[in-house]
């Protein structure tokens, strides 16, 4: 048998019985070289941005690195452990996955009786069934609960860690892709477990297990992978199941998500701890207090968030057709100028000489009498406090002046009659002789009659 290069190969030599590195520099090499292929992928959705790989033969460290994904490695990977020719070598090796100080998985293996004469492949699936088992000691080492010896498989439980690698199968071209883990031998009566399912996407089979110890029988090969295959639900696949409190498909403790094992919420908003470096400014549980709002911000009036609670009647984020920037209702009447909602000024919903009781300006022509506005009389260029009328003709560009005369008011704002010395065509008015007091009688001239017609000659 030949091999190809291989990917995830580590030049290291190490003094030992066994060598890392690759099968003839990682191009095609002997099947007479003999040695160990390790096989790194995953089965789901495991947001993995560092992988550390420790191997160890005879007491000896052959490997032990950390790999940033997919920076210095992609999944999934593969590492070639040579045989030096010694048929009776052990190698222990360990593999962790991790998302930032979060571990997701760690598999363990001690592979004896490395063959010298084929390359036997150790598929390890990394699993997010696995999480739950894992803590992280001291010294920041992922640490699984099946303990010294044992380790996790791709169905959550706890296994021995021990193979032997006559019971793996031999390793071809592309076996990460294609292939399960074969199963273990078992040293004593009975037979080697089963080999474990190919991935879904794959259709090959897992190898059988070898024979144990005198008159075991081998077990059976793994079933193969199935096309679009779906799984049974677990811990990181994105779905809320049995007893699980949450599950985000990745369960790496970050905000807003979910804790590793699916037991418990990661900090979000709402947990009643104030997580200023996600932005939150308080936490009152993620309902609304006096102080704080749900978001977890702290409450300010033009926040755009009503809170009742704190007084506020509305908010629009500042003034708005139905809302002024002060959190209280726009209304005409409540001493604030809102634009948003036409208004011109405010004193309250009272006529001043510069507001209107409706909260516009004052202005001859508008349609509202404002007895406080200072009017301009025509007939005499005096001037006033106070309309009289409005014809609601119209404004112009001098408040003062309507765009023009009615039958009963003249354009100043004034009552439209004879004798107040202008002279209004629409009131019938051919002439005014001269402007006198309301009441006063008027006086005729060479011109104009006292009815406010004109004199004919």
């Amino acid at each position: 048998m030949r091999l190809r290069r291989c990917r995830g190969a580590v030049g290291l030599l190490g003094a030992s019985l066994l060598v890392i590195g690759s099968f003839t520099g990682c191009s095609e090499a002997d099947h007479s070289r003999g040695g160990l292929m390790l096989l790194v992928s995953t089965d789901g959705p495991l947001s993995i941005d560092r992988l550390d790989i420790t191997i160890s033969a005879a007491d000896s460290s052959l490997l032990a690195n950390k790999y940033r994904v997919p920076e210095e490695v992609t999944l999934p990977t593969t590492v070639a452990i040579v045989s030096n020719g010694n048929a009776t070598a052990q190698a222990t090796i360990s593999v962790t996955g991790w998302a930032g100080d979060i571990p997701l998985d760690r598999r363990d293996a001690i592979v004896t009786q490395i063959p010298n004469d084929r390359v036997a492949a150790l598929n390890v699936v990394l699993s997010a069934r696995c999480s739950p088992k894992l803590t992280v000691n001291a010294d920041g080492n992922a640490v699984s609960s099946c303990g010294q010896g044992n380790t996790c498989d791709n169905s959550g439980d706890c296994v021995t860690a021990t193979v032997t690698a006559s019971s793996l199968p031999t390793y071809h071209l592309d076996d990460e892709k294609d292939a399960g883990a074969a199963g273990a031998s078992t040293e004593g009566s009975t037979g080697g477990s089963g080999g474990e399912s190919g991935s879904v996407a794959a259709n090959a089979a897992g190898a059988g297990g070898a024979a144990g110890g005198e008159g075991g029988s081998a077990g059976e090969g793994g079933s193969g992978g199935v096309n679009d295959q779906i799984p049974a639900p677990y811990c990181g696949d994105g779905t809320k199941n049995g007893t699980e409190i949450c599950d985000d498909g990745s369960n790496v403790g970050r905000y807003g998500g979910c804790m590793p094992g699916c037991s418990a919420f990661a900090p979000h908003c709402g947990d009643r701890m104030a997580d200023t470096s996600e932005g939150e400014q308080c936490d009152d549980g993620a309902v609304q207090t006096a102080n704080c709002e749900a978001n977890c911000k702290t409450h300010r009036c033009g926040d755009a968030v009503t809170n009742t609670l704190a007084g506020e009647r509305c908010d629009t984020g500042g003034d708005s057709a139905t809302c002024n920037a002060n959190c209280t209702r726009a209304t005409c009447g409540d001493k604030y100028t809102n634009t948003q909602a036409k208004e011109d000024c405010d004193n309250g919903g009272v006529d001043t000489a510069d507001c209107d009781g409706n909260c516009s300006f004052p202005s001859c022509g508008d349609g509202y009498i404002n007895p406080k506005f200072v009017i301009k009389i025509l007939g005499n260029g005096q001037t006033t406090a106070g309309e009289s009328c409005d014809n609601k003709s119209g404004t112009t560009a001098d408040p003062q002046i309507a765009m023009s005369d009615s039958a009963d008011c003249d354009k100043d704002c004034t009552p439209a009659r004879c004798g107040d010395g202008y002279v209004n065509v629409a009131a019938g008015e051919e002439c005014d002789p001269q402007y006198v007091n309301p009441g006063e009688a008027v006086v005729a001239t060479k011109d104009c009659y006292a009815t406010c017609k004109i004199v004919m000659r």
